[in-house]
């Protein structure tokens, strides 16, 4: 089977808690006020499905974070293998 389509996604919440480990330290760094994030993302879906396994590609289009508080930024695209556990 094959499955080609877009997607939107949309966080409602403008909470966010990063975790991350930086020079060998632990941090954790809290955003309650939305601004770091984009709370909507678009793009691209394609998978290839056979049996109960699925190879797929996701292409974000939009940005993740905003470009002018974080210059960083995460790869658009997804590459991932999925199975089904019936």
């Amino acid at each position: 089977m094959l499955d080609i389509g877009g997607y939107v996604d949309f966080a409602f919440s403008k909470r966010y808690n990063v975790k991350t480990i930086e020079n060998g330290d632990k941090e954790k760094y809290k955003y309650r006020d939305g601004s770091m994030f984009n709370p909507i993302q678009a793009g691209i879906y394609g998978a290839v499905t056979v049996d109960e396994y699925s190879v797929f590609v996701r292409y974000r289009a939009t940005n993740l974070f905003n470009p002018d508080k974080i210059a960083m930024e995460l790869p658009e695209w997804t590459i991932g293998l999925r199975f089904i556990l019936d």
